[in-house]
């Protein structure tokens, strides 16, 4: 391998790939990257995909007019681009004659002990909340008396992350026993625990970071993934028929007749993406603003030092309002009204120029990845200011410093 100053301009990904070693990754400049591994693109894809799904209309409970949901889209993509543009401008980052690849190294040995510590800590906790409130809730589904998920454990914005951590860092392990008990161990841990959200960032993260590393397995990736959205979709219809029944699943969502036979893992991943959006054009139409506060930013703040403050009482008693998330924006809006909203989609657009235009994911792809999932469940809840969302970058980065050295670049040519 030739340094940056003397690369062959010729050379091309494959026989990058080829030289470099078995402890490091070929990281391709962030212009030749899908679309979805970019802050700006996976924003807008989210909102097309929120859009499409809420044109069936599949609950009585969705907020009526389908044109202020489009407004609302048009609105926050157009203030979002705007501070994203602005980043894009100052950057003055253009392709001109060739596009770089970083060689991103990984120090030897480093990941095992990385892995085992964060192991550690999160079987303690998970220990601790067995020894506290018995079997986890996922015996509660299958029959056996246990505590409801929501209820169930402390220090769950400690442990979420620290296996979202051991699951993205165990993908640099070589041993592959390994990598496979690391991961095994984070997806079954959750999977117990019931956290659909956490389970859906770090599913899209291992994914992402996959695609980063190694492109040319981009095929593979995606059928993974399609096979375990194949098995998601399967599993909520047999849990949901198990726990309550079908009947009590498309009362509760209010879903239409005329969708009463789809099969009802559709339904829920279908009302997973739309009835928090729903939630949000209700809440944002009735909502009665007196007054600036910020319980948002308690989100940021670990469980325990978080104000007893619910700060959603004008909730209660909206039948149209269903499940206890409502949109990336809800916070924001119930804090700061449509100032709130402007600003905090503005700000996500520099973050996402700042991200994609730094070179964040040439030193630490594990941070830029976090960040894409956060942007990518933007239908759910707000995962940007999130304490385990927070925390886990906080992990990352660290980690990051003991498992990396220092990259080497090199020259390759400009796509067209």
């Amino acid at each position: 391998m030739l340094p940056m100053s003397n690369a062959n301009h010729g050379i091309d990904m494959i026989q990058l790939k080829r030289k470099v070693s078995v402890d490091s990754y070929a990281i391709p400049n962030i212009s030749r990257f899908p679309f979805f591994l970019r802050p700006g693109y996976l924003f807008l894809s989210i909102w097309i995909i929120i859009l499409f799904l809420y044109s069936f209309g599949i609950s009585y409970s969705f907020y009526p007019y389908w044109t202020t949901l489009l407004f609302l889209c048009i609105f926050c993509l157009s203030v979002f681009f705007s501070g994203y543009l602005t980043i894009y401008i100052l950057s003055k980052i253009k392709c001109r004659g060739d596009a770089t690849v970083n060689v991103l190294h990984v120090k030897e040995g480093s990941v095992g002990k990385v892995d085992l510590l964060l192991f550690v800590l999160s079987a303690i906790v998970v220990i601790y909340n067995y020894y506290k409130f018995g079997l986890p809730p996922i015996v509660d589904v299958l029959g056996f008396e246990s505590s409801n998920y929501h209820e169930y454990g402390k220090f769950r914005g400690v442990l979420t992350p620290i296996l979202s951590s051991i699951f993205l860092i165990s993908s640099f392990e070589n041993k592959v026993y390994k990598n496979i008990f690391f991961k095994s161990y984070s997806l079954l841990v959750l999977i117990c625990y019931i956290n659909r959200g956490p389970l859906l960032m770090m599913v899209f993260q291992w994914f992402a970071l996959m695609v980063i590393l190694k492109p040319q397995c981009l095929k593979m990736s995606f059928r993974y993934c399609v096979a375990f959205l194949v098995f998601v979709t399967f599993a909520m219809q047999v849990l949901g028929e198990i726990r309550s029944g079908t009947d009590v699943f498309l009362n509760y969502l209010q879903i239409k007749d005329s969708y009463h036979e789809w099969n009802i893992g559709i339904l829920w991943i279908m009302s997973y993406v739309t009835q928090p959006v729903s939630n949000f054009l209700w809440i944002s139409t009735s909502y009665n603003f007196d007054g600036w506060s910020c319980y948002s930013f308690y989100r940021i703040l670990p469980a325990f030092m978080q104000p007893n403050v619910n700060g959603l009482e004008y909730l209660q008693g909206n039948s149209n309002i269903i499940d206890n998330v409502h949109f990336y924006l809800m916070y924001i809006f119930a804090d700061y009204w449509w100032a709130g909203v402007i600003l905090y989609n503005y700000v996500l657009g520099i973050l996402a120029g700042i991200i994609e235009y730094s070179l964040i994911v040439f030193n630490n792809p594990l941070v830029y990845v976090i960040f894409l999932s956060a942007i990518a469940l933007i239908f759910f809840v707000d995962y940007v200011l999130y304490f385990p969302t927070i925390f886990q970058f906080g992990i990352c980065y660290l980690s990051g410093l003991f498992i990396f050295k220092k990259n080497d670049t090199y020259f390759l040519p400009c796509p067209i």
